[in-house]
């Protein structure tokens, strides 16, 4: 049996950044082609959480009967809400209780500051994530046809072409 609770200290900060690095070598989660985030974003995401919001009401962790974490959600204040899981958990209804989870915490966060939160929920998908897209869709979710993120790949098979400065620049003196 699963259990959730709510953040509590800067250990359940660690295992989050351990579940994201156990993950990516789980998966093989290449850096440009990343399926979990680097924990670098992850503490972006949980130093604006602690900066506007409390870490304790607005993120969510999911443990093993053993007490590993398996899963967290955290929820910003656009309003937006990011889960991660152990790929072994994944569509087995966490999921799910994320979105429960998020749902209940916007009718209080919205009955105490109802401008502060009006806005639509949002929520990510990569584009080659179909089951994700899907589960988002099956729970009202639609495609804005806006991007946060843009992702542009090149291969390292071919070496990489030396910079050409442009024109103005080629044989300028360098002022001192």
């Amino acid at each position: 049996m699963l259990t959730s609770r709510s953040y509590e200290s800067e250990h359940d900060l660690r295992q989050m950044q351990d579940l994201l690095m156990a993950a990516r070598a789980a998966t093989d989660d290449a850096p440009c082609m990343a399926r979990y985030p680097h924990v670098g974003e992850l503490m972006w995401n949980f130093f604006m959480v602690a900066c506007h919001l409390e870490p304790r009401e607005c993120i969510r962790l999911w443990h093993h009967p053993a007490g590993r974490l398996i899963g967290f959600a955290i929820l910003g204040e656009d309003p937006s809400v990011d889960w991660q899981l152990r790929p072994e958990y994944e569509w087995c209804g966490i999921e799910a209780e994320v979105l429960a989870w998020t749902a209940m915490r916007l009718v209080e966060l919205r009955g105490a500051d109802p401008q502060r939160w009006c806005s639509p929920l949002v929520a990510g998908a990569r584009q080659d994530n179909a089951a994700r897209i899907a589960f988002l869709t099956q729970h009202g979710f639609r495609y804005s046809g806006e991007f946060a993120e843009v992702n542009m790949l090149r291969s390292l098979d071919d070496p990489i072409p030396a910079p050409v400065p442009p024109p103005r620049l080629r044989g300028a003196r360098r002022a001192c």
